[in-house]
């Protein structure tokens, strides 16, 4: 066996073949050996006319993570940062005693600024940034969404909009403080000063635009 090739029936393949850091081998037939360049960055795997490919990824969602509520905060970390925007649907959301739900990011818990309920009264979250009340006899629905997410600034605009069925209550709103200025990587669902549990799904997709 001749140190540095793979040994094969043919008598090895040509480490030259793989010329560049990244670089995939393939079949681009039977028994032949082929070399696939790496792509550009956030590009993907694909199958183009049976052979592998990069290619850049289509308009649309893609699911991140599933994550099942459950204690006074639950955190979703590790969030990808190769889309345009993020979707996060918080689904079937209750509570054990009557409280108000949070959020924050990266874990930072100050320096949220902006509108939310019904009546958009300007709020400043010293704690974390408010979403609405909760009670123990209903469930909250509610989607957040993120553009930017990926971008180090602390100036960018996260929307939200949902409501409970406990009492018919709606909730929206818009901050454009987030506190981190750093790419969001991490999201938190959380109650006032932790005095309720909570249960429920949080689902974040990856959106390219």
């Amino acid at each position: 066996m001749t140190a540095g090739r793979i040994p094969s029936i043919e008598g090895g393949i040509q480490p030259t073949l793989l010329s560049t850091t990244g670089d995939i081998m393939y079949a681009s037939s039977a028994s032949n050996p082929a070399r696939l360049a790496i792509g550009s960055s956030a590009q993907v795997l694909t199958v183009a006319s049976g052979v592998p490919a990069w290619a850049t990824p289509t308009a649309g969602a893609t699911l991140l993570s599933t994550t099942t509520v459950s204690g006074t905060a639950t955190t979703v970390s590790g969030i990808s940062g190769s889309y345009d925007k993020l979707i996060i649907y918080m689904t079937d959301i209750t509570a054990n005693g009557t409280t108000t739900i949070m959020y924050k990011v990266n874990g930072i818990t100050s320096g949220y600024y902006g509108f939310y309920g019904a009546a958009a009264t300007l709020t400043a979250g010293t704690t974390n940034a408010v979403i609405g009340a909760m009670g123990t006899s209903g469930k909250g629905n509610y989607q957040f969404e993120l553009p930017n997410y990926a971008v180090a600034t602390n100036m960018r605009p996260v929307r939200f909009f949902g409501a409970n069925d406990q009492t018919g209550d709606q909730a929206w709103g818009q901050y454009a403080n987030v506190g981190s200025s750093a790419a969001i990587t991490s999201f938190t669902l959380t109650t006032t000063a932790g005095t309720a549990t909570l249960t429920g799904t949080i689902k974040i997709y990856g959106v390219t635009a």
